[in-house]
């Protein structure tokens, strides 16, 4: 998809459903301006980040997590980064561990543990990566205890926590 304004749009389509699917709202003008970084949020809960990609890859980079999730804590809300990836209809989540066992998206199933490891401050992440296995990710020289999550898993997770309203 060449054309900026069906990338843009096909973009803001797949925020919106995103954000809905989450019970979350999407921030209009999102990268417009200082301030309108994010994509969405569920206010008070979390904030989220969504990319997406038709390529069957996507390059994870630290600098766009910690962003993120500075401005998430600032104001007291848990960081979503969310990956979609068209083609494959998966849809993936980046989140802190610790967000994850407190939102309890893994509640009712014992996954076994994976864990992926980078050298560097990205990796790539694939939609074969959709798992139901819990998958930690770690790069080397950080201290960070992220976790890769099916997208439904944390969809589940914020509908449960909100006692199972849309």
């Amino acid at each position: 998809m060449k054309d900026p304004l069906k990338r843009k749009k096909k973009s803001r389509k797949l925020e919106k459903r995103t954000m809905k699917r989450l019970g979350g709202q999407v921030q209009p003008g999102s990268g417009c301006f200082d301030g309108l970084e994010d994509d969405g949020r569920v206010p008070f809960q979390v904030r989220v980040e969504h990319k997406y990609t038709t390529r069957g890859k996507y390059s994870f980079h630290l600098d766009k997590w910690e962003m993120l999730d500075r401005r998430a804590t600032r104001v007291g809300e848990k960081p979503i980064f969310v990956m979609d990836f068209v083609p494959e209809k998966k849809c993936l989540a980046i989140m802190h561990s610790n967000d994850v066992e407190e939102l309890e998206v893994w509640k009712g199933v014992v996954p076994q543990a994976e864990f992926l490891q980078s050298e560097h401050r990205s990796m790539t992440i694939r939609p074969e990566m959709y798992s139901i296995d819990r998958t930690f990710i770690f790069f080397e020289q950080e201290e960070l205890g992220l976790e890769l999550v099916p997208f439904w898993r944390v969809e589940g997770a914020l509908k449960n926590a909100r006692g199972g309203k849309g």
